[in-house]
């Protein structure tokens, strides 16, 4: 339902003739789906927006097509579990957010899948 006086669009902005961005714009704010292209065409990452902060799913793409990040803002703060890939597809980190920190166990792998560490976090800080 669109609000009185209030006026959607979506606009399409293209750096150099290519298209760069597409993104939901309504009563002076960012609201809805960024869609972001890398200059090959491809898309780089889609963000949801509410208000003019990041608010829902986050995912990222290399530049052949390949998912590089997926995770998931709530008020503009990561929350949940963040999952980040090699250009192979291989899993490189985890990392687990609560109210915008590294909260649990943040996990990385070696190319070669590989287990490399594992870093315990509370509130933002390592724990020993």
């Amino acid at each position: 339902m669109i609000e009185r006086g209030v006026i959607p669009f979506k606009a399409l902005l293209f750096c150099k003739w290519t298209k760069s961005h597409e993104v939901q714009y309504s009563n002076g704010k960012y609201d809805g789906v960024l869609i972001a292209y890398h200059d090959n065409g491809k898309k780089s990452y889609v963000q949801h927006l509410l208000n003019d902060v990041c608010d829902g799913s986050d995912t990222g793409w290399t530049r052949v097509g390949k998912r590089s990040y997926q995770g998931r803002y709530v008020n503009n703060q990561p929350a949940g579990t963040w999952m980040y890939w090699n250009e192979d597809g291989g899993i490189r980190m985890r990392q687990k957010f609560k109210r915008g920190q590294l909260s649990g166990v943040s996990t990385t792998w070696l190319p070669n899948g590989k287990k490399e560490c594992e870093t315990r976090y509370a509130n933002g800080k390592v724990l020993t």
